[in-house]
């Protein structure tokens, strides 16, 4: 049961789950980082959290290539990118050589958060090392450095 309140309580039994999610004000907190639970049977303990902002629906202000995550990495990797308008998204990747050696997008996609996967093993003969992915979108140019490892 979903169970809305500011300072409300709610009963739990044996083998319940509750799941805590917040949805950050519109108006300033005089401490944002004051979130805490009340949890125990006879007496209270109580923990404090930082409130951790899920990315929504909302649209990015501005064009972003992210660091690929994880980094350095072995099996594969994402590679964010923020999109304040849809647009034409060519996404390259090259060797330390400057050779292309996968071409990871290169199509259309919406404005809002993305992403894209590189699994090396997928690209041929490709073997641990610096390599360098590029992204074109619309009038946006960036690129970054991303480390494989044996």
């Amino acid at each position: 049961t979903d169970f809305v309140a500011v300072g409300g309580a709610v009963s739990l039994a044996a083998g319940d789950s509750l799941t805590l999610t917040y949805q950050p004000s519109t108006t300033a907190l005089a401490d944002p980082g004051s979130w805490f639970a009340m949890i125990g049977r006879a007496a209270a303990t109580a923990f404090g959290s930082k409130p951790q902002h899920e990315p929504g629906p909302e649209i990015p202000l501005s064009f972003a290539l992210r660091q690929n995550q994880p980094n350095p990495f072995t099996a594969r990797t994402a590679i964010h990118f923020d999109l304040p308008v849809g647009a034409m998204v060519r996404l390259e990747l090259f060797d330390a050589n400057g050779r292309r050696v996968e071409t990871l997008a290169d199509r259309y996609f919406p404005a809002g958060y993305q992403s894209v996967m590189w699994d090396p093993r997928g690209a041929g003969k490709v073997g641990p090392g610096v390599y360098f992915y590029r992204i074109e979108a619309g009038p946006f140019r960036a690129r970054r450095k991303a480390v494989l490892l044996p």
